[in-house]
């Protein structure tokens, strides 16, 4: 790009660029980037998974002897980097296996919340589109050959086939296995393996 004939692009380069490094400093201090010369306020995370606590959580997901219907889910969890609310959600149709391919509802992922409260249209915000790995499409795969006729969800409540998992089982079970501090949804934390989230 030459900056002295597309000065816009250029300045838009730039703050693309200083956005990044005031991010990556805000991120390592615990603080929000500023804006406008303000002091950011802390800001509380939610526990994840350090790569040196991967072994342990993968070792008690195998020993785990609960329902198998949770053990898959907490697999897919792990697998797939999703928010439990969007795995507790997830219906049979949202899964395109072909492609490999789990396409989530605007109206259930969390961070566009923010996108309906700007009063967008529900047709205006694109769908989550999560990659499944192999491992991901055969726990999916396995649990829709599972699905009964009258189920919604694909992972469903214990004694209504209609409702969907309870949002305490994934939580209860990585209680159980000592891990309630190592793993909720979403919680890989990017930025100790290099990758910088937006």
């Amino acid at each position: 790009m030459d900056i002295h004939r597309n000065p816009p692009e250029a300045a838009t380069f730039m703050s693309i660029i200083v956005s990044i490094f005031a991010g990556t400093a805000a991120s390592e201090s615990g603080l929000r980037p500023r804006r406008s010369g303000t002091a950011a306020a802390p800001v509380n995370h939610n526990p994840f998974l350090r790569m040196a606590d991967l072994p342990k959580l993968l070792q008690r997901l195998r020993k785990y002897l609960g329902r198998q219907q949770t053990h898959l889910g907490l697999r897919l969890l792990l697998l797939t980097g999703v928010r439990t609310g969007e795995l507790h959600q997830a219906t049979p149709d949202q899964f395109d296996l072909d492609r490999g391919l789990w396409i989530i509802p605007p109206d259930v992922v969390k961070q566009l919340v923010d996108m309906r409260k700007k009063r967008q249209l529900p047709k205006d915000i694109p769908p989550y589109i999560v990659p499944l790995s192999v491992q991901a499409q055969e726990i999916v795969r396995h649990l829709l050959e599972e699905v009964k006729p009258t189920q919604h969800y694909l992972f469903r409540h214990d004694s209504e086939i209609k409702m969907r998992m309870s949002e305490n089982t994934l939580n209860s079970a990585l209680k159980r296995m000592d891990c309630r501090d190592l793993l909720t949804g979403h919680t890989a934390h990017v930025n100790e393996i290099g990758v910088y989230q937006f």
